[in-house]
């Protein structure tokens, strides 16, 4: 374990944090404020000083803490069990004030409910949900993405149509609220349900090898810049489809192994240095719509555990 001492050389001895895998924690003398784990260190302790002035409770932690505690771990289901322990026999007073998961957002689709597409930070209206995700940007560009491929809606307003509809960057099928307007039977909402499905719910929908094809042609054509710009969108939906999978799995991810016992994508039971550690976990019903959605603070658990059945 090493220790930073909070004083005026704060900045930089955050600096020297390892960029890797591990636990820490703030303190106040004896009394632990906040603990948790991180896939980052340095960019997660830098992420929470950056953004102190913003965040009152940021602010209020690092005014209050007098050492940061970090331990580097190599591996991310042992950074796992490090914070489940700890957190099993102590509260810290910023635990739930530091909620890190309260930004996490869900997308949501639905060919009946304008704008079609949406994203939400619950999962309590009748959206077919999927997520949570840690980043509300990576799920706008992969709107952004599927809606300029396949022309769907990307609705940015209360009002329709759009000028997206006139720069036929949209196949205009909100016209289908619209009194007096027949829109052909190709962009009907059953033919919009069933793309925003193949799209957003399908991890195999067969769109990255489209892509991939329309790189390959610039390249053939010498148009390296348009080629270079596909790579990202490959990419993007290329992680989209991973965390598809993650959600399509976990729910039903159970195992026992010497080293932790599984239930439906979180950790019941484990073994660690020696010792056996039991932990509670709430049974949670989802409604049909939920099948693809989990609890935001489960998320990251579930992920390492994901991650860690598939090695």
């Amino acid at each position: 374990m090493e220790t930073i001492i909070v004083n005026s050389s704060l900045e930089q001895n955050l600096a020297r944090v390892p960029a890797k895998w591990g636990v820490f924690a703030f303190r106040a003398g004896e009394q632990y404020l906040y603990y948790s784990k991180s896939g980052n260190l340095r960019t997660r302790l830098n992420g929470m000083y950056a953004t102190r002035d913003s965040e009152s409770s940021y602010s209020d932690l690092f005014l209050e803490a007098t050492e940061i505690d970090y331990t580097v771990i190599a591996e991310p289901i042992h950074t796992l069990m490090e914070e489940k322990i700890f957190l099993q026999n102590n509260m810290p007073m910023y635990q739930h004030r530091l909620q890190t998961w309260r930004n996490f957002c869900y997308l949501g689709i639905d060919a009946n409910t304008f704008p079609y597409i949406t994203i939400q930070q619950h999962t309590n209206g009748d959206w077919t949900y999927v997520g949570p995700f840690r980043s509300t940007f990576f799920v706008t560009d992969v709107i952004d993405t599927y809606s300029r491929i396949l022309k769907l809606p990307n609705c940015q307003g209360k009002d329709y149509p759009c000028d997206r509809l006139n720069e036929n960057t949209c196949s205009g099928y909100c016209q289908n609220l619209m009194d007096g307007i027949n829109p052909k039977q190709e962009f009907s909402l059953e033919k919009l349900q069933h793309l925003l499905k193949e799209a957003f719910l399908h991890p195999n929908n067969g769109v990255v090898e489209l892509i991939k094809r329309e790189k390959e042609r610039y390249f053939d054509n010498l148009e390296f810049e348009k080629a270079d710009l596909l790579i990202d969108e490959i990419d993007l939906l290329n992680k989209y489809r991973d965390w598809l999978n993650f959600f399509y799995t976990t729910k039903e991810l159970s195992f026992s192994n010497d080293v932790m016992t599984v239930k439906n994508g979180l950790m019941t039971q484990c073994r660690y240095k020696g010792k056996t550690y039991l932990f509670s976990k709430a049974d949670i019903e989802f409604r049909e719509n939920e099948k693809l959605a989990i609890d935001k603070d489960g998320l990251d658990e579930a992920r390492i555990i994901y991650d860690y059945y598939k090695k």
